[in-house]
């Protein structure tokens, strides 16, 4: 009987010991995650993305509907079989187009024009909001998101719509079609969600393209289509679309549970293990919360940031080894972008300057790309001017998973203004 004593006696100090570990990880952890908590609402304000949404938009007025509106009038079949040539007519350069390919134009034009005609409706939209559930949480936000799909089809039609319209000289639907798009990509933008983040990265894309196609075509520009179109490009909600899309991301992790770990059907080796993954949540939203403080980095910068330990967390749960490698490629995305932009706004400006005085400035001062902090280039030739990121463009394509459609691939980082050259004498 004395062995069974002891043997109950060693039980229950066992039960005791795992009691007041657990008691004192549980404690530390829940403490830690508090914390981090804590520092990242201190950073970002509550952790409600409910009131990050957009306001809400009369119908009518809201851009959002139009847009998916457009997507539901798109003949998919059609759209399917001319998706590679559509991808081409908007890659190659526009004064490369052959007779063959202005047809092809016209013919996925005419075949799309239930879509096209709803561009209007779009860039006359007063806002933007796709009613999309905040409030719900992750798993309903997800789940209630709709097809993406339609609506970069329709960002692609209006761009090809611009491309069109500039080569038959029409500028007042060239304006029409790049309203639509820059009110489509802003509607993306001003929803704080990753994936709407990089949809509307793409959307912008094709928008930046037809102003590079616009300031390749100096006899169709005036001083005010310069003016209108340079304050499109250089405001407007996408201005900081990697902040909010990345900002949105990081509250929609930081509301969720105090669950970390994914249930296992058994509540004892749950309880045990919540712990555990109480210290991994706390340690994804410190990485995190590091990211966010040092988001104003290059992205090249960032990107040699989370390869150390300064902000890779020891500890690394699924949701961070999900959630970062996607919020820095998303980032990427959008960095790129925003050189791009800052990029043509400069080309604009220059134009806009030569239309006033007659001539290119000789020098231009240009601040660090947010992309890889490099100091852009700006020369100018006999009826021309440029500025460019020779070191983003080639940092950018090394980070191509897959070549791009475009033979050659249009330049992401190269903007150039032309002048009309002297007609000759009779």
């Amino acid at each position: 009987m004395r062995w069974l004593r002891r043997l109950a006696i060693g039980v229950a100090l066992l039960a005791l010991a795992t009691l007041t570990l657990r008691w004192a990880f549980g404690h530390y952890g829940a403490r830690r995650l508090a914390a981090a908590r804590g520092a990242l609402a201190e950073r970002l304000g509550p952790l409600d993305l409910a009131r990050l949404a957009p306001a809400a938009v009369p119908e009518e007025g809201n851009a959002a509907l139009w847009i998916l509106r457009a997507g539901a009038a798109i003949d998919t079949q059609r759209y399917r079989e001319a998706s590679q040539r559509v991808g081409r007519l908007l890659c190659c350069a526009l004064g490369d187009w052959t007779v063959t390919e202005r047809e092809e134009a016209r013919q996925v034009l005419e075949e799309q024009a239930a879509a096209i005609t709803l561009l209007p409706a779009i860039a006359a939209a007063s806002g933007s909001d796709f009613g999309l559930p905040y409030a719900d949480g992750w798993e309903v936000l997800a789940r209630e998101m709709p097809d993406w799909t339609p609506v970069v089809q329709v960002s692609r039609l209006a761009g090809l719509e611009a491309r069109a319209a500039l080569d038959r000289g029409d500028l007042s639907r060239f304006l029409s079609a790049t309203r639509a798009l820059a009110a489509t990509a802003d509607a993306l933008c001003s929803e704080p969600s990753l994936m709407t983040m990089i949809v509307g990265v793409s959307v912008e894309r094709t928008y930046l393209g037809s102003v590079r196609d616009f300031l390749a075509a100096p006899r169709l520009r005036s001083a005010t289509d310069l003016t209108v179109i340079v304050e499109r490009t250089r405001e407007g909600p996408c201005s900081d679309q990697s902040r909010r899309g990345i900002e949105g991301e990081a509250v929609l992790i930081g509301s969720a549970g105090d669950s970390w770990y994914p249930e296992t059907g058994s509540p004892l080796r749950d309880w045990l293990t919540a712990p555990g993954g109480a210290l991994v949540g706390a340690a994804t939203l410190e990485g995190i919360d590091c990211l966010l403080e040092n988001l104003n980095r290059p992205y090249s910068e960032l990107l040699a940031l989370q390869e150390t330990d300064t902000c890779r967390p020891r500890r690394l749960g699924m949701i961070y080894q999900i959630a970062v490698p996607n919020m820095l490629r998303a980032l990427g995305k959008a960095r790129a972008l925003e050189t791009s932009r800052s990029l043509a706004v400069a080309a604009l400006e220059l134009g806009l300057e030569r239309t006033d005085t007659g001539r290119f400035p000789e020098s231009l001062a240009l601040g660090p790309t947010p992309y890889t902090g490099e100091v852009p280039l700006y020369t100018r030739g006999n009826g021309w001017a440029e500025v460019a990121a020779p070191e983003s463009e080639a940092f950018y394509r090394s980070r191509q998973a897959s070549p791009t459609e475009c033979r050659p691939a249009p330049p992401l980082f190269r903007f150039r203004v032309e002048v009309p050259t002297p007609a000759p004498a009779p």
